[in-house]
């Protein structure tokens, strides 16, 4: 069967973009490094490098700088400066992408919580409705800009 035939891939058309583009963006956010800092982002708070160190203790800063840069070339996540720290968010973009991530974890209630806990982390408590997971950090230390204690 001839691939060429159809429409959808032939790599000039728009649909193919569009394929090549997810692809990418799901090798992006599939890595577990980087899907464990998005986790971590999601609250909606800026956190520095080493506020991440501390919630994600078995990867060093260079490790998480690397993983950032990559986020953040792909628009999942931005960045800003303040002194000599650099403090990143997620975007828009990356808001709606791990919402859609964490709700494809989610099939039935019971699996839910434990699943969002797998993915945040064991010093995380899901708090699950029928349509997403969030998860919120009992205990977390506080993650303020120009605060890292």
């Amino acid at each position: 069967m001839n691939m060429r035939s159809y429409s959808c891939c032939d790599s000039n058309t728009k649909t193919s973009k569009d394929i090549q583009a997810l692809s990418s963006l799901l090798k992006l956010v599939g890595e577990e490094t980087r899907l464990r800092l998005l986790c971590i982002l999601k609250d909606g708070g800026e956190h520095c490098v080493c506020e991440l160190t501390e919630h994600a203790n078995d990867l060093s800063q260079s490790l998480i700088s690397h993983h950032l840069s990559d986020l953040k070339t792909a628009g999942v996540v931005e960045s800003k400066k303040i002194g000599l720290r650099t403090y990143y968010n997620l975007t828009e973009e990356g808001n709606s992408v791990v919402k859609t991530i964490l709700s494809l974890t989610n099939k039935e209630q019971g699996i839910k919580e434990q699943r969002a806990k797998d993915l945040c982390g064991p010093a995380e408590t899901a708090v699950v409705d029928d349509r997403t997971a969030a998860t919120a950090v009992e205990g977390q230390k506080s993650c303020e800009p120009g605060n890292c204690s």
